[in-house]
């Protein structure tokens, strides 16, 4: 019912803008691609430094497992000696 009527409403009618309309129009489409931009480099910014802090963790764990692992080993050795 709501479609047979928004169907069968004329056409909205062309508004013409004025030289310092459309200006403005084109200022605010400008800064918000500008502001858009940013964003996504924003975001590309914090996955890298996400990804590298993912990295350095994984890092650390492996380097406390290493370790872990050798002072088993010592203390292994020094039971048996």
């Amino acid at each position: 019912m709501i479609e047979a009527y928004i169907s069968m409403l004329p056409m909205a009618p062309e508004v013409e803008m004025s030289v310092e309309d459309e200006t403005q129009a084109t200022e605010r489409k400008r800064d918000r691609e500008r502001r858009e931009k940013a964003l996504a480099e924003r975001e590309k910014h914090v996955r890298e430094e996400k990804r590298r802090q993912n990295r350095d963790l994984r890092h650390g764990k492996d380097i406390l497992r290493q370790e872990e692992i050798e002072m088993e080993r010592v203390m292994r050795a020094s039971r048996n000696s």
